[in-house]
């Protein structure tokens, strides 16, 4: 097999075979400009001169013709290469809900010619990808995808989390490849405060007759809520005019 000169985006690879004594000659043409690799036979050179009309072709030359493709995808396999970052933490909040995405790489650092499409594969049902497939990498291309955690059902007396995502390829030589993650979920808060009332003395206050305000003593709720796992605590604010 000989490798022809070859452009960006196409590559010849030159093949031979030999029937009854007389030398069949072909390229066999791998073209990755597009979303998928497309193949096509060129070139032909039959015993007979170079193949343009009808010159039939036996069986054994179509045969080695299929078997220059199958050649082909097997010398320009992609190879997978997770991150950075590789491996991932997120901290979360018990029950909360989603986190922020984080933005993860993946890359074909196999040979000029090949094509990587990564699925990703999440083996937790909490732990979602966005997109699942990053396809159409040439030879040291680089795709992004993200990665965000929802946390509604996690709690933190199981933290940490180890789930991991996968990315395969069966084209690729070292397929599957694996993102570690680790998953910290923090407890939900508790309010408290001290002191629990608050008095206000108000000494020598003239009174808006408007208001109708009278001396004597006035209360009040100030209510302090937050996410927490006792939503709110009421603190009683008294006011006493003399």
């Amino acid at each position: 097999m000989s490798i022809s000169a070859a452009n960006i985006s196409s590559q010849t690879v030159g093949f031979s075979t030999t029937v009854n004594g007389r030398v069949w000659r072909w390229g066999s043409k791998m073209d990755v400009s597009g979303a998928t690799p497309t193949f096509q036979i060129v070139d032909i050179l039959t015993p007979f001169g170079v193949l343009r009309d009808t010159i039939p072709l036996p069986g054994e030359v179509v045969k080695a013709m299929a078997d220059s493709i199958a050649s082909l995808l097997a010398n320009f396999r992609p190879a997978i290469t997770v991150g950075p970052p590789s491996t991932l933490v997120f901290n979360v909040d018990e029950g909360r809900g989603f986190s922020l995405g984080q933005s993860v790489s993946l890359t074909n650092s196999g040979v000029y010619g090949s094509l990587l499409a990564g699925t990703l594969i999440s083996s937790a049902s909490w732990l979602h990808v966005n997109p699942t497939v990053v396809g159409s990498l040439a030879s040291n291309q680089t795709g992004t995808f993200e990665v965000s955690v929802d946390s509604t059902d996690l709690l933190a007396s199981s933290s940490p989390y180890h789930p991991t995502l996968t990315v395969t390829d069966t084209s690729a030589t070292n397929s599957p490849q694996t993102y570690n993650i680790t998953v910290n979920v923090r407890p939900k808060a508790v309010i408290a405060v001290s002191p629990s009332t608050l008095t206000f003395d108000a000494v020598n206050v003239y009174l808006d007759p408007a208001e109708g305000l009278l001396p004597g003593t006035y209360t009040e709720t100030l209510r302090i809520s937050g996410y927490s796992s006792n939503e709110h605590v009421d603190v009683l604010i008294q006011m006493v005019i003399t």
